[in-house]
Protein backbone atom coordinates (compact mmCIF):
# COMPACT_ATOMS: atom_id res chain seq x y z
CA UNK A 1 0.00 0.00 0.00
CA UNK A 2 2.57 2.23 0.97
CA UNK A 3 4.82 1.47 -2.78
CA UNK A 4 1.51 2.09 -4.76
CA UNK A 5 0.66 5.25 -2.90
CA UNK A 6 4.16 6.86 -2.56
CA UNK A 7 3.60 7.73 1.08
CA UNK A 8 6.51 6.29 3.52
CA UNK A 9 4.87 3.09 6.12
CA UNK A 10 5.19 5.23 9.47
CA UNK A 11 2.94 8.20 7.87
CA UNK A 12 0.35 5.83 6.97
CA UNK A 13 0.54 3.55 10.14
CA UNK A 14 0.56 7.16 12.20
CA UNK A 15 -2.43 8.38 10.41
CA UNK A 16 -4.18 5.18 10.73
CA UNK A 17 -3.59 5.50 14.32
CA UNK A 18 -5.14 8.95 14.41
CA UNK A 19 -7.88 7.77 12.69
CA UNK A 20 -8.87 5.10 15.35
CA UNK A 21 -8.33 7.69 17.81
CA UNK A 22 -10.26 10.80 16.99
CA UNK A 23 -12.05 9.81 13.79
CA UNK A 24 -11.21 11.52 10.25
CA UNK A 25 -11.44 14.95 12.09
CA UNK A 26 -8.18 14.21 13.81
CA UNK A 27 -6.32 14.27 10.21
CA UNK A 28 -6.88 18.07 10.06
CA UNK A 29 -3.94 20.27 10.62
CA UNK A 30 -4.49 21.41 13.81
CA UNK A 31 -4.05 25.03 14.36
CA UNK A 32 -2.14 26.66 17.65
CA UNK A 33 -3.22 30.71 17.68
CA UNK A 34 -1.45 31.57 20.53
CA UNK A 35 1.82 30.24 19.66
CA UNK A 36 4.58 33.22 19.71
CA UNK A 37 7.49 32.11 18.17
CA UNK A 38 10.68 32.56 20.40
CA UNK A 39 12.56 34.92 17.78
CA UNK A 40 9.36 37.25 17.72
CA UNK A 41 9.24 40.47 19.31
CA UNK A 42 8.03 40.91 23.16
CA UNK A 43 4.47 41.08 23.67
CA UNK A 44 5.00 43.86 25.51
CA UNK A 45 7.02 45.87 22.87
CA UNK A 46 4.46 44.62 20.80
CA UNK A 47 1.67 46.21 22.67
CA UNK A 48 3.44 49.56 23.09
CA UNK A 49 4.03 49.61 19.38
CA UNK A 50 0.15 49.09 18.58
CA UNK A 51 -0.70 51.76 21.57
CA UNK A 52 1.56 53.97 19.98
CA UNK A 53 0.30 53.62 16.43
CA UNK A 54 -2.87 53.82 17.63
CA UNK A 55 -2.27 57.09 18.86
CA UNK A 56 -0.21 58.59 15.99
CA UNK A 57 -2.07 56.60 12.98
CA UNK A 58 -0.21 58.74 10.38
CA UNK A 59 3.31 58.47 10.76
CA UNK A 60 5.06 55.75 8.92
CA UNK A 61 7.22 52.59 10.23
CA UNK A 62 10.84 54.51 10.06
CA UNK A 63 9.07 57.14 11.96
CA UNK A 64 7.11 55.55 14.63
CA UNK A 65 10.57 53.49 15.00
CA UNK A 66 12.74 56.45 16.00
CA UNK A 67 10.04 57.87 18.06
CA UNK A 68 9.61 54.91 20.30
CA UNK A 69 13.57 54.56 20.72
CA UNK A 70 13.65 58.72 21.97
CA UNK A 71 10.41 58.54 23.35
CA UNK A 72 10.23 55.38 25.21
CA UNK A 73 13.38 53.99 24.94
CA UNK A 74 11.70 50.90 23.09
CA UNK A 75 14.99 49.44 20.82
CA UNK A 76 13.26 48.14 17.65
CA UNK A 77 13.83 48.36 13.65
CA UNK A 78 11.69 49.88 11.12
CA UNK A 79 10.79 45.89 10.21
CA UNK A 80 9.71 45.33 13.60
CA UNK A 81 7.34 48.01 13.68
CA UNK A 82 6.09 46.92 10.09
CA UNK A 83 5.84 43.38 10.77
CA UNK A 84 4.01 44.03 14.02
CA UNK A 85 1.20 45.96 12.28
CA UNK A 86 1.04 43.23 9.44
CA UNK A 87 -0.23 40.43 12.52
CA UNK A 88 -2.62 43.15 13.87
CA UNK A 89 -3.85 44.13 10.63
CA UNK A 90 -2.76 47.68 11.03
CA UNK A 91 -0.56 48.20 8.23
CA UNK A 92 -1.74 50.94 6.70
CA UNK A 93 -3.20 54.17 7.73
CA UNK A 94 -6.62 53.64 6.62
CA UNK A 95 -6.59 50.22 9.01
CA UNK A 96 -4.97 52.11 11.83
CA UNK A 97 -7.93 54.76 11.81
CA UNK A 98 -10.39 52.08 11.86
CA UNK A 99 -9.01 50.49 14.64
CA UNK A 100 -8.65 53.13 16.57
CA UNK A 101 -12.59 53.55 15.92
CA UNK A 102 -13.27 50.40 16.86
CA UNK A 103 -11.35 50.72 20.56
CA UNK A 104 -12.81 54.08 21.00
CA UNK A 105 -16.67 52.24 20.68
CA UNK A 106 -16.19 49.97 22.97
Amino acid sequence: MARQSGVPCDTIYRHRKLIKQGGIESLKRQEMPNRHHKNRTDRAIEEVVIEFSLANPYMGQSKVSRLLKSERNVDIHDSGVRNIWLRESTNTTVLRLAKLAETRQH
